[in-house]
């Protein structure tokens, strides 16, 4: 009796076992490409930190130079009647070495201002611009022009067009020579960049004079009396004196004196003593 060897059949296989290999194999491939591209993607995250830093403490850094405040300013002046403009820088410069101004965020320009008016009584406004990316201040100054000369006390006074003392003739590099002398009388007590007229006096004042030069009348005394806001006006050649009122209508004033020293002209009788036009409509002479 022969015996026969069974053969068996090749096993195949299965569905699922193929499936399972194929995603065994798919895992094991992405595994070993992970690594390079993490490390890649790591060196990228902090490089673009450090870009982030650098920008910011470069803005830091220059908002921090921004706001420093160098004691060099630049000043500028509309006028130098009175000083020079590098005497006017010189006491800029003194002023901002105080730290309060070296900062922008400190800077006081109104402590500034004070500072400057109280040593140069004819600056009327200080500007102060500061750029935002220089150092370097731009002060800008105002000054009132002079107006008239105040002979007070045997001093000799330079008023400026805000009525206020600018300072004794002797001090300044003024040439007032062609500058109108009005004399003090009243009494009152003249100190260094205090007014001594308010500016509806002042404004009194230079309208009568520009009437008088268009007028082509000289002036002989232009005074203030001891009645306080009165103007007192001699022309030459006339034995009379005006009386004039500070605080009212100047044209009206003035009208009234010219038509008055044109009757009395035309009459040939002129007062003795004064000319009173400082009540509107009314004229009276002695």
């Amino acid at each position: 009796m022969r015996l026969h060897r069974l053969k068996q059949r090749p096993r195949t296989a299965q569905p699922s076992q193929r499936l399972a290999s194929r995603y065994y194999r798919a895992t094991t491939g992405s595994g070993s490409a992970s690594p390079p591209r993490s490390k890649k993607t790591a060196k990228a995250s902090w490089l673009g930190r450090l870009a982030d830093l650098t920008v910011i403490i470069a803005v830091v850094g220059l908002l921090a130079y921004s706001l420093i405040v160098t004691p060099q300013p630049t000043v500028k002046a509309d006028r130098t009647d009175y000083h020079t403009l590098d005497s006017y820088r010189q006491a800029v410069v003194s002023e901002i070495q105080a730290i309060k101004y070296r900062n922008k965020l400190t800077f006081d320009e109104q402590s500034l201002g004070q500072a400057l008016q109280a040593k140069y009584p004819e600056i009327s406004t200080v500007e102060v611009r500061l750029p935002l990316f220089s150092q370097k201040p731009l002060v800008t100054l105002t000054v009132a022009p002079p107006n008239f000369k105040l002979a007070a006390d045997h001093q000799l006074y330079i008023i400026d067009s805000q009525g206020s003392v600018a300072g004794l003739a002797s001090q300044l590099s003024l040439k007032n020579e062609k500058l109108p002398l009005v004399t003090d009388l009243s009494g009152f007590e003249i100190a260094l960049g205090q007014p001594v007229l308010t500016s509806s006096g002042v404004n009194f004042i230079n309208q009568l004079l520009g009437q008088l030069k268009a007028k082509r009348i000289s002036i002989a005394v232009l005074s203030l009396p001891a009645k306080g806001k009165d103007l007192h006006f001699q022309a030459k050649g006339e034995p009379y004196f005006v009386k004039f009122y500070l605080d009212g209508e100047p044209q009206l004033q003035i009208g009234q004196y010219l038509a008055s020293r044109q009757h009395f002209k035309r009459s040939g009788q002129a007062p003795r003593q004064y000319l009173d036009v400082r009540v509107p409509g009314k004229v009276f002479y002695k």
